[in-house]
């Protein structure tokens, strides 16, 4: 099954500042797709508030920085983990797949993965898995630094995805 990707709304930061709101994203797709570019004050976790509220999400997670590997689950978040950075000023790039995010009959799932560089570590990348226990339909996403800002020149899209 093909699929095609219609641009939403895209963001590019002139000033540092904690979060990246989208609103009113509309009913119409299959899935949502987010991807961004970023660099954060501190090295901290990027994170996402379905509807720009707290709710419960569990995740599965897988990560490595080019010496070693680890993984984890965690549970009662108050958001999805979307990216992990090791160190600030890290530079990273980030996906994430929001799947039936219209549908209200589901929990909404996400699949995210993320790479990063910085000039003092070395290179993180990984994958989380996340589970949002809410039916509600996605009609906002509010992305934020858990600690710290996203430094001007962050660049985050925002695509819709309908089957064919």
């Amino acid at each position: 099954m093909a699929a095609t990707y219609e641009p939403i709304a895209s963001t590019t930061l002139g000033s540092d500042t904690s979060f990246i709101e989208f609103m009113s994203i509309p009913g119409t797709f299959t899935d949502l797709y987010a991807v961004g570019s970023f660099s954060l004050s501190t090295g901290t976790a990027v994170s996402c508030y379905v509807n720009s509220v707290s709710t419960t999400c569990s995740n599965t997670y897988l990560m490595g920085d080019g010496s070693s590997a680890s993984s984890a689950r965690a549970t009662g978040l108050a958001s999805l983990k979307i990216a992990y950075m090791n160190s600030a000023n890290t530079i990273g790039d980030f996906q994430v797949h929001f799947m039936s995010y219209a549908n209200t009959n589901v929990y909404k799932t996400t699949l995210s993965a993320w790479n990063s560089t910085s000039a003092t570590s070395f290179p993180n990348m990984g994958r989380f898995v996340n589970l949002s226990q809410t039916t509600s339909a996605i009609t906002s996403l509010k992305f934020y630094s858990e600690s710290g800002n996203f430094k001007a020149g962050t660049v985050i899209g925002l695509y819709g995805l309908k089957a064919a």
